[in-house]
């Protein structure tokens, strides 16, 4: 932990006069006791790494600038603006590259020590920039402003592997994009037939919505025979490919919701 912190120090991921992350944030990303953030804490402030400002919270220092002492700090970058210098260095430096997607907006104001919101303030002003893109239901990508999307489809790199992602059309609604993209994980395979589907609340929490858009597009699919629903095992399930059951047909227990 100590290590980490010092060479994120060093690198600028935590930039000089801005907030150091709480110790709260602290124990949650590295998972260690209290004990232990303030042990380094005591360390890093004896190194002159960083200072305790009264009724301000923990600022990071610069060595070198005795401008940065805490005394002589002028008033702090919003967590805003914080989040996004973070963000624009590490798309500079190649940890975030184009086409990947970013860290769940959750886990990044964990890990700097920020509130969410401030975290979405910052991708939203990334994304007004053409530097990132957010997609309902799957997260933000890094992009390129020279040379924007197009198209329904996006190639991501999400953890070393390449995704598919569906960009919702403009003015589409939840519960349409919900019904666009599993249509198309019906139509690809991704949901092979016969196949369970997840349920309504892992749907919900992938897309980012309330179940009531989900429930409405499930029951559109199923209107459209193109899902079943399985009452004694309470699930919902890819319909039988044709040539294995005609669509007239449904599976013993099927009943609508």
């Amino acid at each position: 932990m100590e290590q980490a912190l010092r060479t994120r120090l060093a690198d600028g991921t935590y930039p000089v006069r801005t907030l150091f992350p709480t110790r709260p944030a602290l124990r949650s990303e590295f998972g260690v006791t209290g004990f232990v953030v303030d042990a380094v804490i005591s360390r890093l402030i004896a190194d002159k790494l960083i200072a305790s400002v009264p009724s301000r919270g923990t600022y990071v220092l610069d060595p070198a600038d005795p401008a940065s002492r805490p005394e002589r700090l002028g008033p702090d970058m919003t967590g805003r603006d914080r989040v996004e210098k973070v963000l624009r260095a590490r798309m500079a430096d190649g940890t975030y590259t184009v086409g990947t997607k970013i860290p769940a907006l959750k886990r990044l104001s964990k890990e700097l020590g920020v509130h969410e919101w401030k975290v979405r303030q910052a991708v939203r002003r990334l994304t007004d920039a053409g530097l990132m893109m957010s997609v309902m239901g799957q997260g933000t990508v890094v992009t390129d402003p020279r040379a924007p999307s197009t198209g329904s489809r996006h190639r991501v790199n999400v953890g070393g592997r390449q995704e598919t992602w569906f960009i919702p059309r403009p003015g589409v609604t939840p519960a349409s994009h919900v019904r666009d993209v599993v249509t198309q994980r019906l139509s690809d395979g991704t949901y092979p037939p016969g196949a369970r589907l997840p349920t309504r609340s892992a749907l919900a929490e992938e897309f980012g919505v309330s179940e009531s858009p989900v429930r409405n597009a499930l029951r559109q699919l199923k209107e459209q025979r193109l899902i079943l629903n399985h009452v004694s095992q309470k699930a919902l399930f890819a319909a039988p490919a044709p040539e294995r059951k005609p669509s007239s047909e449904v599976l013993p227990d099927q009943a609508s919701a």
